[in-house]
Order: C-alpha cells, then structure tokens, then sequence
C-alpha cells in the first residue's frame, strides 16, 4: 500500500492525513459529539474548574466542556500524536485551552479529567489510573 491510499489505521494517529480523515468523521457522523455529550454530563462541570482531557485528539471531548465551564475555566489537552494536537491547536486557538503531548507530573492538580474515546490507548491502565489520581 502506499502512503497515498494508506488508511487511517494503516498511516496511525501522527500523521496529517489520519487528522483530516478524523475531522471529516466527526464533521459527518454524531457519534463523537453523543459521546462528549454524555460524558460532559456524568462529569458534572462546573464554571472556573481546571479540566484535564487525555488522549483529546482534536479536541473534541474539551470542546464539548467549554461551555459548562466558562471563561474561567482551563483545559489542558493532552495528545501525544504532533498532528492531531496541530489540528486541536487551530480548532480551539484562544478558547482558555492549552496543549502539550504528555501527562503533567505533580503538582499540577484538575478538578476532572477527561478521556473521551482513548482510554484503550493508554495502557497499563493500573499505572495511567494511579497517575491520573495523583493529579486531582
């Protein structure tokens, strides 16, 4: 196969092709905005709270938080693939969302943190959940 009819799967998440191919799935099917919207729901925002989204990909998941938590609130989004984090950076320039490829150590604490559609991603989950835990 070549890299010009390579798949998302095939090409993985780091490159710009798979970006494009991810925003055009989410611009035409609801699944991804029903799931944000349900998980935006159980994780009960609140207005100035700093969130956590791991494994956010675009931005999708942090862009369905926004809202609930105003202008106050913060985001960091946590994508460790440079081209879907380069298209999450455009989509959500200046909207109180910072980005960067990997996990805060403490003392950075969030009131939440979110994994929309990844948490398959990062494994050992035993290991990614102690971590997360240290960080609320």
């Amino acid at each position: 196969m070549s890299p010009a009819t390579a798949t998302p799967r095939a090409i993985g998440w780091d490159d710009p092709r798979t970006a494009r191919y991810y925003e055009a799935f989410c611009a035409k099917h609801p699944r991804y905005h029903a799931a944000n919207a349900v998980l935006i729901e159980r994780a009960v925002l609140a207005p100035g709270q700093r969130v956590l989204d791991v494994a956010a990909g675009t931005g999708r998941t942090a862009e369905a938080a926004l809202p609930w938590l105003h202008r106050q609130g913060r985001i960091v989004c946590v994508e460790p693939a440079t081209a879907m984090r380069a298209v999450g950076e455009v989509r959500l320039a200046d909207r109180g969302v910072t980005w960067t490829d990997r996990l805060p150590e403490p003392p950075a604490r969030f009131d939440r943190i979110l994994c929309g559609a990844a948490i398959w991603q990062v494994t050992p989950l035993g290991g990614t959940f102690r971590r997360l835990a240290a960080l609320l």
